[in-house]
C-alpha cells in the first residue's frame, strides 16, 4: 500500500522549479535598498525605489509559494517613496503630507476588514479557541512559550478581545487627535505580542516602520519639540565627553 503523501511534500511537488528565483532577486534589493535609505541624501529615494523593486519580487515569490506575510512591505516601500522625505524643518509644517494619508487608508482598511471580517464570521475569537489554534498553526506557530500560551483559555480569551477591538476601532480612533496616539498604541501591541509568540517573518518589522508616519502631525510636532532638543544634544555631549 502506497504511503499518504504529507502536506510539506504536496506543496513541494506543485511549486515550480523558479519558485525561488524571485525571492533570490528581491532579498538583495531589498539590502540594497536599505543601505541606500541609511546613507539618506540623493540616494534616498534610489534606496526606496530598491526597495519597491525588491517588494515586488517577494509580493511574486509570496504568490508563488501560497503566503502573504511580507505582502505589507510593498505598501509602506511605495508610501515611504511618495513621502516629501529630505524635505527640511518638516515638523514645523502644519500640513498633513498626502503619503501619511497613503498610509491612514491602507492600515484602516487591512486592521478595518480583518476585525469586521472576524466579527462576523470567527465566533472563536470570542471565546479564544481562535487564537490558541493560530498559536499552534503549522505555518507559524511559536516556541514554547506560544504553545504554553494556547492552552490557557484565561490567557487567549482577553488577548482575542483585545485583537477584535484593536482591529477594529483602529480606524475610527487613528483618525482623532487625541485618540490618535492610543489607536497606534493599541496596533503596536497587538503585533508585539504576534512577534513575541508567533512566527510570521517581517511581518511585524513592516508594520512597525510605517507607526510614526500615521502619528497626528500636531502630535508628532508636540513630541519632536519635548524630545528633540534633548535627542539633538546628546552626540554633542558625547563628543564633548570623549574630547576634554
Amino acid at each position: 500500500m502506497r504511503r499518504p503523501i504529507s502536506t510539506d511534500q504536496r506543496d513541494a511537488r506543485t511549486k515550480p522549479p523558479w519558485a525561488r528565483g524571485p525571492w533570490l532577486a528581491g532579498l538583495p534589493a531589498g539590502v540594497v535598498g536599505l543601505l541606500f535609505v541609511l546613507w539618506g541624501g540623493r540616494a534616498f529615494r534610489l534606496g526606496l525605489f530598491c526597495r519597491l523593486l525588491g517588494a515586488w519580487a517577494l509580493l511574486g515569490n509570496e504568490a508563488i509559494n501560497i503566503k502573504a506575510h511580507d505582502r505589507l512591505m510593498f505598501w509602506v516601500a511605495l508610501g515611504l517613496f511618495l513621502s516629501p522625505a529630505g524635505e527640511r524643518e518638516l515638523t514645523q509644517k502644519c500640513r498633513s503630507p498626502a503619503p501619511r494619508w497613503f498610509f491612514l487608508i491602507v492600515f484602516c482598511s487591512i486592521y478595518l476588514s480583518t476585525g469586521l471580517t472576524k466579527l462576523a464570521h470567527e465566533p472563536a475569537w470570542w471565546n479564544g479557541e481562535a487564537l490558541s489554534y493560530h498559536l499552534l498553526h503549522r505555518y507559524h506557530a511559536g516556541g514554547p512559550m506560544a504553545a504554553w500560551v494556547s492552552g490557557k483559555l484565561w490567557i487567549t480569551t482577553p488577548l482575542g478581545w483585545f485583537t477584535l477591538f484593536a482591529e477594529s476601532a483602529f480606524a475610527f480612533l487613528v483618525l482623532l487627535r487625541r485618540t490618535n496616539p492610543l489607536a497606534i498604541g493599541m496596533v503596536f501591541g497587538l503585533h508585539l505580542g504576534i512577534q513575541t509568540l508567533m512566527s510570521v517573518g517581517s511581518f511585524n518589522l513592516v508594520a512597525f516602520s510605517a507607526y510614526p508616519v500615521l502619528l497626528h502631525p500636531e502630535i508628532a510636532r508636540e513630541w519632536w519639540e519635548k524630545w528633540g532638543s534633548t535627542l539633538r544634544r546628546l552626540p554633542r555631549h558625547a563628543a564633548s565627553e570623549a574630547h576634554p
